[in-house]
């Protein structure tokens, strides 16, 4: 029953934002991010079929509209609320999580769209060791203050560190760029991702 309130609920949300319009592509975000495609859209009769994503290493069943956002399906069905709503227009990098190893905004992307691949979420990412690294540096560094934005950017970071092992400024600053942190610890997260990328065995 919650599986299918939560899915009305997105039905009933989704209807009403058609109705007023959209507010347009969100524009200048780095992050990968796949398509959500034509005809994402589906009925009544079909958007409720049951499908089963693979999440933090399970298979975990869920009844979901295929354009339903990965961030209600891991928040309000799933209950992994660790990945945080933010904007809602992929820019500020709250709900950031691992979709096939890349980072990605859940908030936009249809759970449709994820297919077999393994998602990753906060609850688990510290199970791998470029996570396990990048948390450690969080501790030691504290770099969390209000700490809102903070699953996100551990999500960013240890995608950033399975990609280029030794990150330099540059690289930093691109793979992070997509965060927002309002406390402004940029400096300490970014100090963090050095040490977690010292760290490395």
């Amino acid at each position: 029953m919650v599986q299918l309130r939560t899915a009305g609920a997105w039905l009933a949300f989704r209807d009403a934002t058609q109705r007023a319009g959209d507010c347009g592509e969100p524009q200048g975000s780095s992050i990968e991010h796949p398509e959500v495609g034509a005809g994402s859209a589906a009925t009544e009769v079909d958007v409720l079929q049951p499908r089963t994503l693979q999440i933090n290493g399970e298979a975990r069943t869920v009844t979901a509209p295929d354009d339903m956002p990965l961030l209600w399906v891991l928040r309000d069905i799933l209950g992994l609320t660790g990945t945080k709503f933010g904007c809602g227009i992929a820019q500020c990098g709250a709900c950031t999580v691992h979709v096939g190893g890349a980072a990605v905004r859940s908030c936009l992307l249809p759970v449709g769209s994820v297919g077999a691949r393994p998602v990753t979420t906060i609850e688990r990412v510290g199970e791998t060791e470029a996570g396990a690294r990048v948390q450690d540096a969080w501790l030691e560094l504290e770099v969390v203050q209000c700490g809102y934005c903070q699953s996100g950017q551990i999500m960013s970071a240890t995608a950033l560190l399975n990609r280029i092992p030794r990150p330099d400024d540059a690289d930093i600053d691109a793979a992070m760029a997509g965060n927002i942190c309002r406390c402004g610890t940029y400096i300490r997260i970014r100090d963090a991702i050095k040490r977690a990328a010292s760290a490395r065995a």
